[in-house]
């Protein structure tokens, strides 16, 4: 549920720049636990859930730089 929450307010920042940043800083932060709970958590980690985390990694770093101005 949570996935779905930050997506549809990814979405819906898109539209609105005053909501942006702090829903990209809730979207990254969100992401980079997902990262963290697969490498790192008690589950047998699968190529599929590093395949998520790569790619969640990834679109978090591009938040971030987003977010940097970069």
């Amino acid at each position: 549920m949570l996935i779905f929450a930050i997506g549809g307010l990814i979405v819906y920042a898109a539209y609105a720049p005053s909501v942006r940043a702090p829903t990209l800083t809730a979207a990254a932060i969100e992401k980079f636990a997902i990262v963290a709970l697969v490498l790192f958590g008690p589950l047998k980690r699968t190529a599929a859930m590093t395949a998520i985390a790569a790619i969640d990694g990834l679109f978090a770093a591009i938040y971030v730089a987003y977010l940097a101005g970069l």
